[in-house]
């Protein structure tokens, strides 16, 4: 019996050395996977603290405290490429690094990672090693739940965007300078002259209203308002008559006011940059809503255009 319970002991002892020197005294480690969503704008959502709850696949506790799997973790700092954590791993603290990595034009490596220091103590080593083995379980299912929320487009450009072909050849334009933001009366003002305009031209109407607002100092505005026409209809001072190039265009419908709007031209904009798209004419909003009919304004649907290159 004495010599059984020698020979366990001897066992044990040396697993615990094989594991001890098998065990480096630092580990460095990450997991990372691709995602089908741009490095830029994943950066975006990783900078913006108010948008943290949006995409993290556990429960908030404070605004800089968040859960996964029963594990707290605190946001510490901003890093170049993401989010510096500490979270715990039994009675040690581990920074993490929740972090983006560019790997093509339309997809981003996403990665967790640490740098951890292992104790001299052999059995604490060891129960370290193990304890750590459940935090990189946890990094792998994380980015397996996270990662349609940062493949959904309109959950990092705040709308679905489509490449389109430009389908409206020629349009009738007029343009003013206001010395106020235009009020909605301003610019329904303007796309009625428009249209009086081509119905005493004999012109029919093919598409809704266009707009393009320029802020040229602060209390100048030049507005621009367009209508698509089935066919040409001839120029008259102030009425231009524009033609559209047949190429590609970025399309993105948004609802709600004129923040709402302004926000999704600024996020159009990202996106044609992260996608290296150079656009060849200036973008303008298409009035879908007639807002002199409907007064609430999150019910206002506009769709954002944005000419491209291909």
């Amino acid at each position: 019996m004495k010599r059984l319970l020698l020979l366990l002991l001897l066992l044990l002892i040396a697993v615990v050395l094989f594991f001890y020197f098998r065990i480096p005294a630092k580990e460095v480690y990450s997991y990372r996977t691709a995602f089908r969503c741009t490095n830029n704008s994943a950066i975006r959502l990783l900078h913006d603290s108010t948008k943290w709850k949006n995409w993290w696949a556990g429960t908030q506790q404070s605004n800089t405290i968040y859960s996964y799997n029963n594990r707290s973790y605190l946001f510490r700092n901003m890093t170049l490429p993401g989010i510096e954590t500490m979270t715990s791993v039994g009675n040690d603290s581990v920074s993490a690094f929740f972090q983006v990595f560019p790997y093509n034009i339309d997809s981003a490596h996403f990665e967790w990672s640490y740098v951890f220091a292992y104790s001299a103590n052999p059995v604490t080593k060891i129960k370290q090693y193990l304890q750590l083995r459940s935090l990189k379980k946890d990094f792998k299912q994380f980015l397996a739940a996270v990662k349609p929320f940062f493949e959904n487009e309109k959950n990092t450009y705040g709308m679905e965007i489509e490449t389109q072909r430009v389908k409206d050849s020629t349009l009738i334009s007029l343009k003013k300078t206001f010395n106020h933001y235009p009020t909605t009366e301003d610019v329904y003002s303007l796309i009625a002259d428009v249209k009086k305009y081509i119905q005493t031209k004999g012109g029919e109407e093919s598409n809704a209203p266009m707009l393009n607002i320029f802020s040229v100092t602060d209390n100048r505005y030049d507005v621009m308002v367009g209508i698509p026409t089935k066919a040409d209809v001839e120029e008259q001072e102030p009425f231009k008559r524009k033609k559209m190039i047949l190429g590609y265009i970025l399309v993105g419908d948004v609802q709600g006011g004129m923040a709402t709007v302004a926000a999704a031209e600024k996020r159009m904009a990202d996106y044609a940059f992260d996608h290296q798209k150079t656009a060849p004419a200036i973008p303008f909003q298409s009035l879908i809503t007639d807002r002199m009919q409907e007064k609430d304004t999150s019910k206002w649907i506009t769709r954002i255009y944005y000419p491209v290159l291909y």
